[in-house]
């Protein structure tokens, strides 16, 4: 969470104050456009980053990108789409 939350939040929501207008947005990591990425692609998202964007290539051991890519596909089930942390107040 060291290296996501401050762009992503702590839930994945994208909605930290770090990344309050940042082109473009920081995604949902708890979207479906996001969820439906393959674990490779998310794999290499973390090491290279992407370009013409605020997403950084992290310099990790690929045990522990793995580890973030298992943790991104947990998001949606521990803290899902329309949840009050997202400003939703269903």
């Amino acid at each position: 969470m060291d290296h996501c939350a401050p762009c992503h939040a702590r839930e994945g929501s994208g909605k930290a104050e770090m990344s309050q207008g940042m082109s473009p947005e920081v995604p949902d990591l708890r979207a479906t456009h996001i969820q439906e990425l393959t674990d490779g692609e998310l794999f290499y998202i973390i090491k290279n980053g992407v370009r013409f964007t605020a997403m950084p290539a992290w310099h990790m051991s690929d045990q522990r990108t793995w580890r973030l890519v298992a943790l991104i596909r947990r998001l949606p089930k521990e803290s899902p789409l329309g949840h009050a942390d997202d400003g939703d107040q269903r």
